[in-house]
């Protein structure tokens, strides 16, 4: 999964799953027997749980080291995406988690900007 379709598909699980500020995941998470993709996250934890950087404390992480890297490397290139981003439109000059975590900033923001991230990454039409 390429950077582009990686926030597309966390712009997704916000819309239907739900959006927080604070935190990534719920702070009662550890101890919920709930698989992290049914959870409400921030846009980062919404990155975190489409790239499978983690997968939670309910089940052992049976990947390989490679998968884990792999996870850790699309995970790292869609937060500088971000990070770039909304520096680059004045939405934040102190990145993504800070932008996601402003006060009196919504969810269909968070949801939009995600999506407008990815809109750069696509291929122009002709």
């Amino acid at each position: 999964m390429n950077t582009e379709q990686v926030l597309r598909e966390a712009a997704d699980h916000i819309e239907q799953v739900g959006w927080i500020q604070g935190q990534m995941f719920p702070i009662e998470y550890d101890d919920l027997d709930v698989p992290v993709e049914k959870l409400p996250c921030c846009g980062l934890g919404a990155v975190a749980v489409v790239t499978k950087l983690y997968v939670g404390p309910s089940a052992p992480d049976k990947r390989s080291e490679a998968e884990q890297n792999a996870a850790a490397e699309a995970y790292a290139e869609a937060q500088r995406v971000l990070e770039r981003f909304v520096v680059s439109h004045n939405l934040n000059q102190l990145g993504f988690a800070r932008y996601n975590d402003a006060h009196r900033r919504t969810k269909e923001q968070v949801v939009a900007t995600l999506r407008a991230a990815a809109d750069e990454l696509s291929p122009t039409e002709a």
